[in-house]
């Protein structure tokens, strides 16, 4: 993994403390998060650049808290009133990919119980089933889940998801 000091350069020291527990899959007390002011909480502290990129990604610390896997990290910053849409709503798309397998080789079947807790905390936290992938003009969040994770999928159609809605410049072919 990255450094602290590389994801957040120049950031202050109780913001790289709370990027720190976040990291070592602790809960940040919670009057560490509230004495950040707003445009700390929500800052992009680096710029993630990638080659074939749409649009450029930042890292806030709510997306650190969702890249570690810290549901409770996630929550504690979306109370305190971190951007629950960073990135063109990156947070539920990467939620639902993450799978929870140390060994790719013991286990047959991926485990998605902490990212669809993710998925599940930033729907009841206002985001919309009718999101777009970040960065495409059309790619729905149910298309977006994997086909091996259907904890999201049904999640997804419980939280009003249509499964017939075919977006805006979707091409899709018959039989």
């Amino acid at each position: 993994t990255k450094l602290l000091t590389e994801l957040f350069p120049d950031a202050p020291q109780n913001v790289l403390e709370i990027a720190r527990i976040i990291d070592e899959g602790g809960l940040p007390p919670q009057g560490l998060i509230t004495e950040l002011t707003d445009a700390d909480l929500n800052r992009s502290w680096s710029e993630i650049t990638k080659p074939k990129l749409l649009y450029r990604r930042f890292h806030t610390l709510l997306r650190h808290a969702v890249e570690a896997r810290n549901v409770e990290a996630a929550q504690a910053l979306i109370t305190a009133g971190a951007d629950l849409f960073y990135n063109q709503n990156e947070m539920p798309f990467a939620a639902m990919a993450m799978e929870d397998r140390p060994d790719f080789n013991l286990y047959w079947f991926p485990n998605y119980q902490r990212g669809n807790a993710l998925l599940r905390l930033w729907l009841a936290s206002g985001g919309r089933v009718d999101a777009l992938y970040p960065g495409d003009s059309w790619h729905s969040m149910l298309l977006a889940a994997p086909t091996n994770n259907l904890d999201a999928v049904f999640t997804l159609l419980e939280a009003g998801a249509d499964p017939w809605h075919q977006p805006v410049g979707a091409q899709f072919e018959d039989g």
